[in-house]
């Protein structure tokens, strides 16, 4: 997760780690739902991209 922002790495954690609702991780950052929403797309694609790469060199 090195390649994510302080703010992804805090709403992927609260949302797929820890299980909260967007409604309250996005409470509890100040932030809106859809910002979260926003947040752990941009989180996921960045995952997902690595994880592509990284098949590529274990190949």
């Amino acid at each position: 997760m090195g390649d994510l922002t302080q703010r992804e790495k805090d709403v992927f954690t609260l949302v797929k780690a820890e299980g909260l609702t967007f409604e309250y991780a996005a409470e509890l950052l100040g932030l809106t739902k859809s910002s979260v929403q926003t947040y752990l797309e941009r989180a996921e694609r960045k995952i997902e991209g690595r994880k592509n790469d990284s098949l590529f060199l274990v190949s």
